[in-house]
Order: C-alpha cells, then structure tokens, then sequence
C-alpha cells in the first residue's frame, strides 16, 4: 500500500506540475509580443529543479517532439496490445540532419541517453485493455515493480550525469546565509501564526456557542472554566467545581463524599453574581442538595465561607477578579 501511495503521490505532482505550466504556456502563446525565451526558461528550470536523468530528458524530448518519425515498427508483422509500449514509436533513436548532412538535433549525448533508455525498456510490455485483459488470469500483485503498467519512476541526476556539467553554474548559485535564516524565522513565524489563529478560533467558537450565558454576560467564567475551589469549615471540607460538582467531604478524606449538586447556571441579580448547583443527594426526609456560591470582588479567587442557612442548603461566599467591573464599581 506505502508504494502504491508513493507512485499515486508521484504522479498527482506531475499532473499538478503540469497543469500549472500548461497554463502559463497557454499565456506565452496568447501574447504575440513575447518570444521563446521564458519558454525555453520555464523547460530548464523544470529540468533542473526536477533533477531529473538525461535518459528521463531524453525520453521526454524523444516521446514529445514532433520533429521525429513515429511507428518505426515494422508494418508487415502483427502487434498484439502487450507489444506496443511508449517507447515503440521512437525507439531506436534517429537524429536529425540537415541537407547538408551535418547533424542538428538532438545533441549526441541525448541520442546516446536515448539508446540507453531503449536497452532499458527493452523488454517492457504494453499495456492491454479491453477483452484481451479480461481474458488474462491476472492476480492484484502484492508489491508494485517498477515498470508496473509501464510506469517508471524516474531516475534522479547524478553528479556523474552527462548533463550535470550543463548546470554546474546554476548549483554554484546559494542563497545568502542571512536570507536563509530570514527565509526561516519567517516560516517559523508563519507556523506560530496558523496555530495561534486556529486556538482563537477555537476560543471564538466557545464563546460564541448557542449557550452564550454558558461563560457570563461578559465571558469571565471562560478564565475560571474547569477549576475547582475548596474551603474547610467544621468537620467538614467543601469543594466546588466550576462546570462540575459541588462536594462536602471529611477532612482528610481523599475521594469520594456527600454529592451537593451538579453545575446548573450563572445568575446577575442587581449587579451581583451567584454560581450555582442542584439535583444534589437527597437529604433524609427532606429536598435534594444544592449549592449556591456568591461572588465578590477580590484580586484572587478563592472561598471565604461556607454556611447551610436551610437543611441542604449550602451557601458559600467567593472573592474573585471577575466580580470587579463596572457594575462592582456603581455599587
């Protein structure tokens, strides 16, 4: 599967790759003031980033050129659909000559790049389709070989490559040391920006929810969402967690205790805040228990005090930077 992967990979950047050139060829063609010269650029360029062999080049040159003669086959034999492959109407290359005889193109070593790719393809076998596949008792192959329905995967360039020399002035070129590390910090900047915008995205989509009063009027409960708050009074240690459940417990007493609600809602009333809890545990022969916490201001967060005014009604009161706005200061 990896390999099938890869060659699919392989062959969506080609097609993506030339799908983009052929639409900038289409502009040079669409303006009569321009000459061959970006042409000729965009293919040596392509050539040189692509790194590819010259027998990859010269394949290319070979299967694309209109200049050359094709089906060199011998007419007077019949051809089954496994014996015409890609390389059946060129191979063995010709070059061109002029009247005079002297030789014009390709340039010799394309030819002898031409002739390797020949011997290499030698024994590929076309690809059938229609009736005569299906009557094949073909198996789905377990691994992909190369030349697999005739596609190769390209051959990289080597230093030893008869057309390196041809662009040993271009690998020469380098990019200023302090432009690659700019180039650098730019992407890790750009990195950072992508996951700080899809954080605040995240954020703005929280507050933003159908369940508004979810956070407060103000959103202030986003900064105190998941926390948990405790306060021991009597025999007892009180805990209440925002989003979560009130608890009373023994102190000391690690898990577990007597369930005081579960979080219900926000309330404003006259300016004031108060947290609150419900459907607690059922008191013996009384309501279920709940929790209600009043807020103040105070520069930090924490419980004041605890207090059960009515039977299982527990009341706590709370200090914390979110109760100082501007209605705290009307007041």
């Amino acid at each position: 599967r990896s390999t099938i992967s890869k060659r699919l990979g392989n062959i969506d950047r080609g097609e993506t790759s030339s799908k983009s050139a052929a639409r900038y060829v289409a502009a040079l063609i669409e303006n009569s003031s321009s000459d061959l010269e970006d042409l000729q650029n965009l293919v040596i360029m392509t050539m040189y980033h692509s790194k590819l062999s010259s027998e990859d080049i010269a394949e290319i040159i070979y299967t694309l050129s209109l200049s050359f003669p094709t089906d060199q086959q011998d007419g007077g034999s019949e051809q089954t659909c496994s014996d015409v492959t890609p390389w059946s109407d060129w191979c063995p290359p010709v070059t061109l000559v002029s009247q005079s005889g002297v030789k014009l193109y390709p340039p010799p070593f394309i030819v002898a790049a031409a002739e390797r790719r020949c011997s290499q393809r030698e024994d590929a076998v076309g690809v059938c389709s229609g009736k005569e596949e299906e009557e094949t008792d073909a198996e789905f192959p377990l691994s992909v070989p190369d030349g697999y329905y005739a596609y190769y995967e390209p051959q990289v360039r080597t230093p030893a490559d008869e057309i390196s020399p041809f662009f040993a002035a271009m690998d020469l070129l380098r990019m200023p040391g302090d432009l690659t590390n700019a180039k650098k910090t730019v992407e890790d900047i750009g990195t950072k920006l992508v996951s700080t915008r899809r954080e605040l995205t995240k954020l703005e989509n929280e507050l933003d929810s159908s369940d508004t009063s979810k956070y407060g009027v103000d959103g202030e409960l986003f900064m105190m969402r998941d926390s948990c708050h405790k306060i021991e009074s009597g025999k007892y240690e009180y805990e209440v967690c925002i989003f979560g459940k009130a608890t009373q417990r023994d102190i000391g007493q690690k898990g577990g205790g007597t369930h005081l609600g579960s979080w219900d809602s926000l309330l404003m009333e006259n300016g004031h805040r108060t947290l609150k809890w419900d459907k607690g545990t059922k008191c013996w022969n009384g309501p279920a228990r709940s929790a209600e916490v009043i807020v103040t201001c105070g520069r930090a967060t924490k419980i004041l005090s605890a207090d059960e005014p009515e039977t299982c009604r527990y009341v706590f009161t709370m200090e914390s930077p979110i109760a100082c706005d501007e209605q705290f200061k009307l007041n």
